[in-house]
C-alpha cells in the first residue's frame, strides 16, 4: 500500500517489522512482536536441508507484495507448528501442526 520495502527482522524472541529505507520515518519505533519465553522458531530458506536456527536473519518484502519464499517451525515442548510462505502473495500455505 505504501509501494515500499520491508524487512522482518527475525530475532531470538522477537521479530520486528520495519520499513527498508526508514529514513522517511526518523523517530519512529519499529512495530515489534515478542514471543512467549518458551517458544522456539527456526527458518528453512529455499535451497537449505533442514531448518536452522537464526538469530538477527532478515525476511525482505518487496513493494510489489513479493517475498523470499521461507518456511517457519515455531516450537514449545513437544508441540510444533509448521509453515511456508508464498513468495507471490505473502500467506501461509502447508501448515502441519503437533498439539498435544
Amino acid at each position: 500500500m505504501e509501494n515500499r520495502s520491508y524487512v522482518v527482522l527475525l530475532l531470538n524472541d522477537s521479530y520486528l517489522l520495519r520499513p527498508v529505507d526508514d529514513s522517511k520515518d526518523a523517530g519512529r519505533k519499529p512495530i515489534t512482536y515478542d514471543l512467549p519465553s518458551d517458544v522456539t522458531f527456526a527458518i528453512k530458506r529455499l535451497g537449505d536441508r533442514e531448518f536452522l536456527k537464526q538469530t538477527d536473519a532478515s525476511w525482505l518484502f518487496a513493494p510489489n507484495g513479493l517475498c523470499e519464499p521461507i518456511k517457519f517451525l515455531f516450537q514449545r515442548k513437544g508441540d510444533w507448528v509448521r509453515f511456508g510462505v508464498d513468495p507471490l502473495t505473502g500467506t501461509m500455505q502447508r501448515e502441519e501442526s503437533f498439539i498435544q
